[in-house]
């Protein structure tokens, strides 16, 4: 478990943005004036809470603890992140917080941040993204900040809200998703890789029909599956859950577009008697059959361990 809330804490800790020091930056004395100019940032933050405005108060808490990083001011930013709402935020933040009550020995702001820590994490939303196949050269990044490859299948916890997906390669954005999350969610993204563009032009073809392409150029949708995690899992405890979750929304989904593959060839064949010329109609269908049996193959290609699908 420590060893788990240890990776997760270090990788949010880069991922997500306004969060206040690292402890490990924390030695470096602030000047007098700085010190000042905290403190008065602070009390700011303080009377902003008191009177209710918590989104004014969480950027003058944000701004003392940058100036002058403080364990007091430390807890103070975290319990205003979790009332305006950013979860993993001040998830981070407390743990961060428990780190630096440890290391002085403060009985009663461990305590504290512990609480706030058990309380936080049942309600985190958790996001996972999985690229469908082999990945050479892929880069995911959510927002501004890109998902490191060893996070990848990997099931992390992010605010509620929306987050912006967006796949590269070869330095440029082939996609992009929205994905909507909630407290207690877990949403599961599979991302699509592109395949590379053909090196040549087609050959034309007769007026009046289109080229099926063997590997459509479009870059299909990914999977997207959201569920409340209390129907899936219990609270946050152990990285078997993660390949759990993953493995059954994707032992799922293949079945589905494995079926659906099957169908959508047996019609293609019907409207496309040569094989690489179709009417317009054909050359749809085929790309339809196409891209579901990729997503059957994403599935496929991830373990599930035992699952079932409902």
């Amino acid at each position: 478990m420590r060893r788990f809330a240890s990776h997760l804490g270090r990788w949010i800790a880069i991922a997500l943005l306004g969060v206040g020091a690292n402890p490990s930056n924390v030695q470096a004395q602030p000047s007098s004036d700085e010190r000042v100019l905290a403190e008065t940032l602070f009390s700011a933050g303080r009377s902003l809470m008191q009177e209710g405005r918590t989104s004014e108060a969480c950027r003058k808490f944000e701004a003392s603890q940058s100036v002058a990083p403080a364990l007091g001011t430390l807890l103070n930013l975290a319990l205003c992140h979790e009332k305006e709402g950013r979860l993993a935020t001040a998830w981070v933040e407390f743990k961060q917080g428990l780190v630096l009550a440890l290391e002085k020995g403060d009985s009663e702001r461990e305590e504290f941040a512990r609480d706030h820590i058990r309380q936080l994490e049942p309600q985190l939303p958790m996001l996972s993204v999985a690229p469908g196949g082999h990945a050479e050269g892929l880069h995911i990044h959510r927002g501004d900040v890109e998902i490191p490859e060893a996070s990848w299948n990997t099931s992390l916890p992010v605010d509620p809200g929306v987050h912006r997906l967006r796949a590269s390669s070869g330095g440029r954005v082939y996609w992009e998703k929205d994905v909507a999350l909630e407290p207690r969610q877990l949403a599961v993204v599979v991302i699509p890789v592109q395949d590379a563009p053909p090196s040549a032009a087609p050959a034309p073809t007769p007026a009046g029909l289109t080229q099926s392409p063997d590997h459509p150029v479009a870059v299909a949708d990914p999977t997207v599956a959201v569920a409340d995690r209390d129907d899936v899992v219990g609270p946050l405890r152990t990285s078997a859950w993660v390949a759990g979750a993953i493995g059954v929304g994707l032992t799922c989904v293949g079945g589905y577009y494995g079926i659906q593959a099957l169908r959508k060839d047996a019609e293609s064949e019907d409207l496309c008697p040569s094989g690489r010329v179709c009417t317009p109609e054909g050359a749809a269908v085929s790309n339809d059959a196409w891209y579901a049996s990729h997503r059957a193959n994403v599935a496929a290609q991830i373990p599930a361990g035992s699952t079932t699908c409902c």
